[in-house]
């Protein structure tokens, strides 16, 4: 319930390492907001260009998240 409530309303949603099929319902409504941004983080640039999100991060979980963090503290966004 809190899941299904989340994905709602969400606006931008990060997806690290999962592909956005049918397990998350391809993030398409009513399962998720109408509107919802996609951050996409995979280890397979085939899996970004064929679900098209707002921003598709190819490379590994681990190493893209910790190149997002580092960004973010020098941006002064607490994290």
């Amino acid at each position: 319930a809190a899941r299904s409530k989340a994905l709602k309303g969400c606006d931008v949603a990060l997806i690290i390492g999962a592909r956005l099929n049918w397990l998350l319902h391809y993030g398409q409504p009513p399962n998720w907001a109408p509107g919802c941004k996609f951050i996409l983080v995979d280890i397979s640039g085939e899996e970004i260009l064929h679900r098209k999100p707002s921003v598709g991060l190819v490379g590994d979980a681990r190493a893209v998240t910790a190149e997002l963090l580092k960004a973010f503290r020098a941006a002064n966004q607490v994290i």
